[in-house]
């Protein structure tokens, strides 16, 4: 039931993503449509409404796909145990950075953070000189990564706003810290599995059989996070654009019935403690 779940949640979710691009939602963020970059191509040749739905829809179907590779690996026989925190925390990571997004409440806001976003991604690329293919160019052009992410920072310069700093790891666990009360805990450990800290794969060792053991309660909350990070973020989509068509009755009818699954299935530990 429970990865039956996750996988209905991610296919639900990337129909939704692929839905807002396809049908051009506009985004609510206070002046998105009158702003004044609103009609300018970016640094890659995109139009800039277009190119910011674009990145949405990529890192939302990212993360439905790592989510989805997280439900096989739970099925499976062979006992994954390091591989499903790796899944789970870039499905977490991806989300994050539509989030980060989504939640912007101005035109400019939405801009910067695309934007700092991409010229984020690029700065190992730059630092090992190497080079990105201009995706605005009706011809094959390679532009060296430097280069490149200058573009980005003067189109911003050009409208008189400028790159805001953030790293993955903040964005992710601001994201979890929204559902869960232990969200650095849980975000260092995924992380930490993930590269193998002795610390987190010490887990799942099993020091007699000399082998990694999966835990089945921290494989139940791995689903867990998978799915209510990307409920968390899809119904985000839902108020950062302006949502038009049928298929939001079909999100919000998988989103009903996975989480009443989830009330069915999940003792709430970790859950953010309710304010009074």
């Amino acid at each position: 039931m429970l990865t039956a779940a996750v996988l209905r949640t991610m296919n639900a979710s990337a129909r939704l993503a692929t839905t807002a691009y396809e049908e051009g939602w506009a985004f609510a963020a206070a002046g998105a449509i009158d702003a004044k970059w609103a009609n300018s191509r970016l640094w890659d040749g995109n139009p800039a409404l277009d190119g910011i739905r674009f990145a949405l829809e990529r890192a939302l179907l990212a993360a439905c796909e790592q989510g989805r590779g997280l439900a096989e690996l739970a099925r499976s026989t062979h006992g994954y145990t390091v591989a499903l925190a790796t899944l789970a925390r870039g499905t977490v990571e991806a989300l994050a950075r539509a989030d980060w997004i989504l939640s912007s409440a101005t035109a400019d806001e939405l801009l910067v953070r695309h934007a700092s976003l991409e010229h984020a991604d690029l700065r190992y690329p730059e630092q090992h000189q190497l080079q990105v293919h201009h995706r605005g160019s009706a011809d094959v052009v390679k532009v060296p990564v430097a280069e490149y992410r200058q573009r980005i920072a003067d189109f911003l310069v050009s409208f008189g706003l400028s790159l805001t700093k953030t790293g993955l790891t903040e964005l992710a666990t601001r994201l979890l810290n929204e559902i869960y009360r232990e969200a650095p805990e849980l975000y260092s450990g995924m992380s930490a599995a993930a590269h193998g800290q002795g610390w987190a794969t010490g887990n799942f060792f099993d020091s007699k059989q000399r082998k990694l053991q999966r835990d089945d309660q921290m494989l139940i909350e791995y689903c867990a996070y998978a799915i209510e990070t990307t409920i968390q973020v899809s119904d985000k989509l839902l108020t950062g654009l302006v949502p038009g068509s049928a298929g939001v009755d079909r999100w919000t009818s998988e989103r009903d019935q996975v989480l009443i699954q989830l009330d069915v299935i999940l003792k709430r530990r970790d859950h953010p403690v309710p304010v009074t």
